[in-house]
């Protein structure tokens, strides 16, 4: 339940959705939402299933609340820590500056950027951001 939408109310507008569209929905952990075909009346039947469902979701919202706020509680006591959260400083590779240097001389020819990078054996988002870094550091 917890995986169709990203809160109670999303879990419950999508099961209205598919319901709507004839799609029955069926949870493995709720034995009764597979005994459909044993229903004797299927507006009893249909009501117990939207109060299992809205039941299920918000149980599902409040965990999710709960992972949420412990994820919280533990970067908090690692930052507390002094500890440096996230991804490293990228750094330019050694060989960088020189290479870009000759490109920007026209040493390589009248390449494109795309070229450049394939050439450095490095994708075009990281061309750039390492022609911003080295630009940033050259104006500092």
């Amino acid at each position: 339940m917890d995986r169709l939408g990203r809160s109670a109310d999303d879990v419950i507008s999508e099961l209205k959705d598919l319901k709507l569209k004839g799609i029955r929905v069926i949870a493995l952990d709720i034995p009764y939402m597979n005994e459909y075909k044993k229903a004797q009346d299927s507006s009893i039947y249909d009501m117990v299933i939207d109060i299992v469902i809205t039941l299920k979701a918000h149980m599902s919202q409040q965990e999710r609340e709960k992972t949420i706020s412990r994820i919280n509680q533990g970067l908090d006591v690692a930052r507390a820590k002094g500890k440096k959260l996230g991804r490293k400083q990228v750094e330019l590779p050694e060989n960088f500056i020189k290479e870009y240097r000759k490109f920007k001389e026209g040493k390589y020819g009248n390449i494109t950027a795309t070229s450049f990078a394939k050439m450095l054996g490095i994708g075009r988002a990281t061309l750039y951001k390492y022609i911003n870094l080295y630009e940033a550091k050259k104006g500092s």
